[in-house]
C-alpha cells in the first residue's frame, strides 16, 4: 500500500500494522505451500483462519515498531532483513 496523506488520515497505524501482518502471513503461507508442492486446486484443508490470527497477534508489535521507525526515517529492513530470515 502506497503511503499517502489520505491513508494516514483514513487509517490508523494500528490498522495498517495489522493489515501488513496479515499480508505478510498470507505471503509466507503461499511460499511454504509452493515449497512443499501443495495443490490448492485439490484441497484447502490446511488453510486455517486461526493460524493467520495467531501470526498477526504475534507479529503485530514488531510490525508496528518497524512502521514507526520507517516514519522517522530509520531503515529497519537494512538492520533486520525479514526476507532473509524466513528463507
Amino acid at each position: 500500500m502506497k503511503e499517502t496523506n489520505d491513508n494516514k488520515e483514513e487509517y490508523s497505524l494500528d490498522y495498517l500494522a495489522r493489515f501488513a501482518c496479515l499480508y505478510e502471513g498470507v505471503n509466507l503461507a503461499c511460499q511454504r505451500a509452493e515449497r512443499i508442492g501443495y495443490n490448492s486446486e485439490k484441497s484447502n484443508v490446511w488453510i486455517k483462519p486461526g493460524a493467520f490470527q495467531k501470526y498477526v497477534a504475534e507479529r503485530y508489535g514488531d510490525m508496528k515498531y518497524n512502521m514507526e521507525q520507517e516514519q522517522r526515517g530509520v531503515q529497519v529492513d537494512e538492520i533486520y532483513p525479514w526476507d532473509q530470515v524466513y528463507k
